[in-house]
């Protein structure tokens, strides 16, 4: 009688090492084959090893850990690794109907909103100025203030943001640049800084308690530098260690036509109490926009 060969008699360890040469819609198919391959197929091992390799190899990165990726369990892990397939999956049905779960309420208007990447954060700038962060995967959305105001209640603002991602992390971290600009009328009745604006820059990293777990988000304050307050702003970017921006700049009695230029800003280099700071300016002819800075420190 001859015996057919089966994964009975392998080491747990060689199949563990076999399946993580594997793709992970892959490990789910081999999953159904027989109660052996079902048990492996949940070992912690398995999907802690695709997190790495997808963390090291997929670019933009699918995956942003909320916390350390040591604190996570298989199945957690599992569900980190499968969730872009199911995005993917969802996002190519067709006729598809979004619903929606649940209302957000908030206490105050914003008037800017950006979705950090991952898609379970919110973030929401007020007329004071105040950057508020919402976490959409909690059973309630609350509005948690995460930047305060420079202004309090007194003013009204226009806030613009930039946000950068750290990809060198393995958990959740950004960077992100705010500037406010006064309302005219606001302007005319007190100028608490005398004619300069500052640009922030603050570093955004998961907030944890003592067990290790995530809690929230917290805002650490880097750097800060002044432009002119009579600039007009049209475009805002942040990445790695610069921050780029366009501005019109109108000269009081005179015939000339405003002008243009964007300005490029090493951050840490700029962090003083006045103007005098190192800055690129590119004079245009016409208003730019610049929409991003590509790795090799040119502006677009």
């Amino acid at each position: 009688m001859t015996l057919r060969p089966t994964f009975l008699g392998l080491p747990i360890e060689l199949l563990t090492d076999l399946m993580k040469q594997l793709e992970s819609t892959d490990i789910l198919h081999l999953r159904q084959t027989c109660k052996h391959l079902f048990g492996v197929s949940h070992e912690r091992s398995i999907w802690l090893y695709l997190i790495y390799y997808y963390l090291e190899t997929i670019q933009p990165r699918a995956h942003w850990p909320d916390q350390s990726i040591h604190l996570y369990n298989s199945k957690q892990l599992e569900l980190m690794v499968l969730q872009p397939f199911k995005v993917k999956r969802r996002w190519t049905i067709k006729n598809i109907k979004p619903s929606l779960n649940r209302p957000i309420k908030l206490t105050n208007k914003a008037y800017v909103f950006h979705l950090v990447t991952g898609g379970r954060r919110l973030l929401l700038a007020n007329i004071q100025g105040k950057i508020l962060c919402i976490d959409l995967d909690a059973p309630k959305s609350r509005a948690r203030t995460l930047i305060p105001s420079l202004y309090g209640t007194k003013f009204r603002v226009i806030t613009r943001i930039s946000v950068d991602m750290d990809d060198k992390t393995l958990s959740l971290a950004f960077n992100i640049t705010v500037k406010n600009t006064f309302f005219e009328l606001d302007e005319e009745i007190c100028d608490p800084l005398d004619g300069l604006r500052p640009i922030q820059i603050w570093r955004v990293t998961t907030a944890v308690d003592k067990t290790g777990f995530a809690n929230g988000s917290t805002a650490q304050h880097l750097a800060f530098f002044y432009e002119e307050a009579h600039l007009s702003f049209h475009g805002f970017v942040l990445y790695k260690s610069l921050v780029a921006y366009s501005v019109t700049k109108h000269i009081p009695d005179s015939d000339d036509w405003p002008l243009y230029a964007a300005v490029v800003v090493p951050w840490a280099k700029a962090s003083t109490q006045d103007l005098s700071y190192e800055r690129m300016i590119i004079r245009t002819d016409t208003s730019l926009s610049p929409t991003i800075i590509c790795t090799n420190s040119h502006l677009t």
